[in-house]
């Protein structure tokens, strides 16, 4: 079983560089990429991940925002 990773960033090089190292480990995938943290959020509301990689700061909401509202959290 695969451990299903999520990426949210608002820096385009940031999340390449974390998906490529993600890549490289086996066992783990990326499940999505995200440039912010609303549409991070959306996404977890109906979809699992087990390891979540996020900016702390981003516009509108940071990422400790995102994992504070999270009832299930990766």
């Amino acid at each position: 079983m695969d451990v299903k990773c999520l990426i949210v960033d608002d820096e385009p090089p940031a999340r390449e560089l974390i998906k490529s190292y993600i890549e490289r480990i086996d066992g783990f995938q990326v499940c999505g990429e995200f440039s912010n943290a609303i549409d991070g959020y959306n996404y977890l509301l109906t979809n699992d991940a087990d390891l979540l990689f996020t900016d702390i700061q981003m516009p509108k909401m940071t990422g400790i925002e995102l994992i504070r509202s999270l009832v299930n959290r990766p």
